[in-house]
């Protein structure tokens, strides 16, 4: 599998995944686990989910000097759609360590309905949440690891869902290890914020607590061609903050509390609320992802996806597309 080397910004993005009983097993702990809050472009995030802003690294390392990045990726579902434009410069100090700064610039568009009195649907555009990582990279042919840390600060509108009004951080690890063209990977990390992911941007932002994990294995089918399946889970802990990304707040609207549980509806009040208030059940979500990569150029990576949220019955389809500019000038070998 070819990893996208593309830095997942402010949202550092987790791929996270398990292979077989051990998945399962992540799976069952996942529910119970950490803490959260929510890392996306406009609020930082965890390895996809995560997605992720992950370390994802070839075996050789990264090369040292100057990495200017772009990224387009976008979500749409029948909440509507929310596309991003990330862009980040940043600097490899050696093969293991590097840091970047970034900014994404949002759009969304709205299909929500039943909306909250004082609430409108939330269509247009914004900047997201400016962001800061330090990333750790330690390639092997045993066991590869990469760890981010990401902080993001309130820089985006929170009132259209595209912050969460405070300063966020989110912390990913991601493990892989290839045997032949299967390449099995685990994710996992923790922050105050849920992380989007390639695969899934969110209807919304979130503000607690929370862990995230991500199980699954990428194939590499044929030349730049690879498909990755992946189980995620988020496993949020204490009072949790739900901005809705496809509902607009305005000045009339106040925090709605928890809706009744029991019904699969009302585990989407940010289809009708701006901004909701519960416990960790609010942002409880569990589910798997299925993509297909296409890395024609060191330099170029598309991917498109599709992810399944078994608690809240929403299917997903997502793109991205990734271009390195300073990849096109780069040596073959690492310094």
């Amino acid at each position: 599998m070819k990893f996208n080397s593309v830095p997942h910004t402010a949202h550092s993005r987790w791929r996270c995944s398990l292979g077989g009983l051990a998945l399962a097993a992540l799976m069952t702990i996942a529910p119970t686990a950490l803490a959260q809050e929510t890392m996306s472009a406009s609020s930082a995030q965890i390895p996809a989910p995560a997605g992720t802003g992950s370390a994802q690294t070839k075996p050789d390392g990264q090369q040292r000097g100057f990495v200017l990045t772009g990224t387009f990726e976008g979500s749409s579902n029948r909440e509507g759609q929310v596309t991003d434009l990330n862009t980040s410069s940043g600097y490899n100090f050696n093969k293991h360590f590097g840091v970047d700064l970034g900014v994404p610039f949002y759009f969304l568009h709205s299909s929500a309905t039943g909306l909250q009195q004082g609430s409108t649907s939330s269509t247009g555009w914004g900047l997201g949440n400016v962001y800061a990582d330090a990333r750790l990279a330690f390639p092997s042919r045993l066991l590869s690891y990469g760890t981010t840390f990401t902080v993001a600060a309130p820089t985006g509108d929170k009132n259209k869902g595209l912050s969460s009004g405070h300063a966020t951080w989110n912390w990913g690890n991601h493990f892989d290890h290839a045997f032949g063209r299967l390449t099995p990977f685990v994710d996992a990390g923790v922050g105050n914020t849920i992380a989007d992911t390639p695969a899934f941007h969110r209807a919304f932002v979130s503000f607690g607590h929370v862990a995230q994990f991500e199980g699954g294995t990428g194939i590499d089918l044929w030349g730049p061609f690879s498909l990755s399946a992946s189980l995620y889970a988020v496993a949020p802990s204490g009072n949790q903050i739900v901005f809705s990304r496809v509902v607009r707040s305005t000045p009339t609207a106040t925090p709605a509390p928890t809706p009744t549980p029991g019904r699969s509806a009302n585990r989407r009040p940010f289809e009708t609320t701006a901004i909701t208030t519960g416990g960790a059940d609010l942002t409880r979500d569990n589910g798997y992802n299925i993509a297909v990569d296409i890395s024609p150029r060191k330099f170029l990576d598309f991917e498109v996806g599709y992810s399944r949220s078994v608690p809240l019955q929403l299917n997903t389809v997502s793109f991205s597309v990734g271009f390195i500019p300073t990849e096109m000038f780069r040596g073959n070998h690492p310094h």
